[in-house]
């Protein structure tokens, strides 16, 4: 009886380990297919080619960062389909969601005070002054000393104002 439990055991921690190692390859692959899309939109020339590559990257990003909440690609991954939805999709409520996601979830990652600053930028872009001058306030107040702080300083004494 030992010996047939001790099997069970064995088999168990075997199955286990082959999951494992079945979902890391998972995740490789999916990190390996998010790599291969971005380079094939970045070089990419025809419009609809860039945004055909986007549309299959945001998919892929989006469904890593739902998959693996808590791995070390995601903050990445979250900024980047903020900037794709943003900039290539033309969907700045995902892209917003994004980055705020990031801010929320991953407040120490090195990606976080571009993720807010991003955002006062993309509502700059969308005109809405009002919750741009927020975001840049709040970056400001938690990252003072941050590189892009004085970048910060200069958008929100110029915001609201046509470039000339």
């Amino acid at each position: 009886m030992r010996s047939l439990s001790a099997l069970i055991l064995l088999a168990l921690l075997i199955a286990a380990c082959g999951q494992q190692s079945g979902e890391q390859g998972k995740k490789a692959t999916l990190k390996s297919t998010i790599a291969a899309l971005k380079d094939s939109m970045n070089k990419a020339e025809e419009r609809q080619q860039i945004r055909k590559h986007a549309r299959k990257l945001a998919r892929k990003a989006g469904k890593f960062t739902d998959t693996y909440p808590k791995d070390s690609m995601t903050p990445e991954y979250l900024y980047m389909l903020g900037d794709v939805h943003f900039s290539y999709l033309k969907n700045a409520e995902t892209a917003l969601s994004s980055l705020k996601e990031l801010q929320d979830k991953f407040p120490g990652h090195e990606k976080a005070p571009l993720a807010l600053f991003t955002q006062g930028f993309f509502y700059e872009q969308l005109s809405n002054t009002q919750k741009a001058k927020q975001q840049y306030q709040r970056f400001l107040k938690q990252y003072p000393d941050h590189e892009l702080a004085e970048d910060v300083r200069l958008s929100m004494k110029n915001l609201g104002q046509s470039p000339s």
